[in-house]
């Protein structure tokens, strides 16, 4: 019996450890969000809708975001076509066509979005290149409504791996954060071939519809 209740105790107190794991994951996770998407929102509000052509004006207002954003490698923006004109890199980026990126198609084709977290992957250029990247993103709409682009941050995976691996997980804890889809976006301990997955039919992500944020991760 003393075995029995013992045993029942260390659940417990482990039930309390994983429940305030999970608190703390949320709330980070809120808090990155959050930051990501005001520095969004302001970005659109600073350069108005459409965004104007003067990509040196607008690298300025990007670069000002960056300079204040932590975790984040550039900013840029999209036009309604899905053309890059301006980053917060350089006045003057290549031009290059981003319309098959999946940040882009989203907010074209639905207005209700709001921030959008890509699929992670690899970056291509600047600072970002060869390292683990998401884009957060928000649509840029004209005063009725329509779509006129894309403003974008490329966050650090790395950045948010620094903090889940501070955290006590034990020998076989594991930790991630999906997107509102269930692709998951980061993980500790750090396996590369489960980043970008579709989790949605795992049972941590069906009973709890909706959810947007850090649960126990696959192993």
């Amino acid at each position: 019996a003393r075995r029995r209740v013992a045993s029942q105790q260390r659940y417990s107190q482990c039930a309390v450890h994983h429940e305030n794991l999970a608190d703390a994951l949320a709330e980070h996770t809120r808090q990155t969000l959050a930051a990501l998407d005001l520095g969004l929102t302001s970005a659109i509000e600073a350069m108005g809708s459409p965004p104007p052509r003067d990509s040196a004006r607008l690298h300025e207002m990007l670069a000002d975001r960056q300079a204040g954003s932590a975790g984040t490698y550039a900013y840029f923006v999209l036009d309604a076509q899905g053309r890059l004109v301006a980053s917060s890199r350089t006045p003057q980026p290549e031009p290059t066509d981003l319309s098959d990126t999946p940040e882009f198609r989203v907010h074209r084709e639905r207005r209700e979005t709001t921030l959008y977290l890509g699929p992670p992957r690899l970056g291509r250029v600047g600072y970002a290149q060869g390292r683990w990247i998401v884009n957060a993103s928000r649509r840029i709409e004209t005063p009725d409504g329509q779509f006129a682009g894309v403003v974008a941050a490329v966050v650090s995976l790395e950045h948010l791996r620094r903090f889940y691996d501070k955290l006590r997980l034990g020998e076989q804890g594991a930790v991630g954060l999906f997107s509102a889809e269930g692709v998951l976006i980061a993980r500790s301990p750090w396996v590369e071939r489960f980043l970008g997955q579709d989790f949605s039919n795992q049972a941590v992500y069906r009973e709890h519809p909706g959810f947007r944020g850090a649960w126990p991760a696959p192993t």
